[in-house]
């Protein structure tokens, strides 16, 4: 019964398994109309289109939406937005519309970073601060101790 457990386990991790990694995006402040992102991006980061403009917030001056048209990762996907001077993150479950507001000095999106929220060892982190030393996921063992 364990070594089903422990099949079962790691069937679960592999399942889990999405893309992860960091994109040049290249997005500059504009209007607020909708951009779309190329084929490769969005095959990538799940993210179709994007608008970043100056909003009339009071307490923050950047919009950034986001159009999920795939969430990546079987638990969803964080998003980290990554300018000049900072990064902001966005948590997405769901496909559709997303928003982040922020404050930069820079406010010009480099790159955009996607964590897949499915795997243990990610479950773990928040914003950069990773309990769980290794990339690799982490495993459960079952004894039986009779």
């Amino acid at each position: 019964m364990n070594y089903l457990f422990l099949f079962i386990l790691g069937l679960f991790q592999l399942a889990c398994a999405a893309k992860s990694g960091t994109y040049n995006a290249g997005w500059p402040v504009g209007d607020a109309t909708w951009k779309q992102t190329d084929s490769d991006f969005e095959k990538e980061t799940g993210i179709s289109q994007y608008r970043l403009f100056e909003a009339d917030g009071l307490i923050y001056k950047y919009q950034l939406d986001v159009i999920v048209s795939e969430v990546q990762g079987t638990f969803g996907c964080t998003y980290y937005f990554i300018d000049a001077t900072d990064q902001y993150s966005l948590t997405v479950f769901l496909t559709g519309e997303h928003t982040v507001s922020y404050n930069s000095d820079d406010p010009y999106i480099l790159m955009v970073k996607a964590t897949d929220r499915g795997r243990i060892s990610n479950w773990a982190s928040d914003n950069n601060r990773i309990f769980f030393k290794s990339p690799t996921p982490c495993f459960i063992y079952a004894f039986n101790m009779q």
